[in-house]
């Protein structure tokens, strides 16, 4: 099996548990012959959503920044990996920002969709990776919605999720093995 996954790193913080979690589930997708791309959207230059509603009329951001070349990974990506830690029931400030510019593909979807026939592909799949400290029942509650409709505006299904919980500190996740053959059996069951 081959296709393209986008590894988005949604933490702003560098070696932390969500991207431990994201590194060790790659190597399952790398094995089963996926060429992965990563994104990390703190580092990224791309600006907030201005709101402007003009791609609703043109089917284009009107921002030129480092998400037009990212647009083009968006919509080439078979599969999508999206892992974030909880900040407040929600995905980190600059995760969110880099989600709220999808709104120029939502734009092109169901404003331009004879357009969006031509960038979009059938069949892509996103997943939710998410750490969070605290047990809440709902921790991941406003993660999962927020991603499942960021992914509708790609036209890619949200197809499941990974999460852990009481993972506070950095060095948490990779501190109980269980966490990574969790993990390692996720991913070999997405790849397979």
């Amino acid at each position: 099996m081959a296709g393209k996954p986008l590894a988005i790193f949604g933490s702003p913080r560098k070696g932390g548990n969500s991207e431990t979690l994201l590194r060790t589930v790659l190597p399952a997708f790398e094995a089963a012959g996926y060429s992965v791309e990563e994104i990390r959207p703190a580092r990224e230059d791309v600006r907030p959503c201005l709101g402007c509603l003009r791609c609703e009329k043109t089917g284009q951001c009107v921002q030129r920044d480092g998400m037009v070349e990212i647009y083009t990974k968006l919509l080439d990506a078979d599969v999508i990996l999206f892992t974030t830690p909880v900040y407040f029931y929600s995905i980190p400030g600059q995760a969110k920002s880099f989600l709220d510019r999808w709104q120029a593909l939502w734009a092109l979807q169901y404003r331009f969709p004879d357009r969006w026939k031509e960038v979009s592909k059938p069949g892509r799949k996103g997943f939710l990776l998410g750490v969070g400290t605290t047990s809440g029942k709902q921790l991941f509650k406003g993660i999962w919605l927020t991603l499942k409709y960021g992914f509708d505006a790609l036209g890619v299904d949200i197809a499941g999720k990974l999460t852990y919980r009481g993972l506070e500190n950095k060095g948490d996740f990779a501190a109980d093995p269980a966490n990574a053959e969790k993990a390692l059996r996720w991913a070999e069951e997405k790849v397979a």
